[in-house]
């Protein structure tokens, strides 16, 4: 149910335009936003955009604009809307983006610059998003969710382990990390991608 935004927040009606997947990082924005008084909504770009194609474009952005937010957050699947279709959004709003991801992705640094202020969780980018030309670039670290991540109350023996990684595996910049990692402490990788690629890390269980 919507409930009123304290008074002290400076807006009352986030939307956050990306993915919509349950497990999806907007909706645990989402929900972190909702707990803090704020009416919030996701508007899943991506699934609409592979059911639709460009069909889905403007429905999306009269659904937003119904929802009249006060300010909008991205992440890089928004760029899925087009440049005028966020401009038009983005007119009198607060705009913001946050990218999670160590490198930028195509298309990236152009909604960035759209958006005016990025959020990003390596701080070692700051000085290459600002090189390219986008205004305002901070750095704000992920957490856990406190609605899905919980302590395991019990485990199998073959998950132990010192270490565990998880995430996808064709990214050449992780394997030496994993692999000094792999060298000092007994390590579990698990995730999509990794049989075909990275010989000789220690790939446990299926993605």
């Amino acid at each position: 149910p919507a409930v009123t935004a304290p008074s002290s927040l400076p807006f009352q009606r986030l939307a956050v335009l990306g993915a919509g997947a349950p497990h999806s990082d907007e909706c645990a924005y989402a929900r972190a936003a909702q707990r803090l008084g704020v009416t919030s909504r996701v508007f899943d770009i991506l699934a609409w955009h592979r059911r639709l194609r460009a069909l889905a474009l403007p429905l999306l952005e009269r659904r937003i604009e119904r929802f009249d937010p006060d300010i909008i957050l991205c992440t890089r699947e928004a760029q899925r809307l087009g440049t005028d279709r966020l401009a038009r959004l983005f007119r009198n709003r607060v705009t913001i983006m946050w990218h999670v991801d160590p490198v930028a992705q195509a298309g990236v640094v152009d909604l960035a610059r759209q958006c005016g202020t990025l959020y990003i969780t390596y701080a070692n980018q700051r000085d290459t998003y600002r090189a390219a030309g986008v205004p305002v670039v901070r750095f704000l670290p992920q957490a856990m969710d406190p609605d899905r991540d919980l302590p395991a109350v019990a485990t199998r023996p073959a998950y132990r382990c010192d270490v565990s990684f998880t995430g996808s595996g064709p990214y050449p910049y992780r394997w030496p990390l994993l692999r000094a990692v792999a060298a000092a402490f007994s390590l579990q990788i698990r995730g999509p991608g990794w049989q075909r690629v990275a010989s000789g890390l220690p790939v446990a269980g299926k993605s």
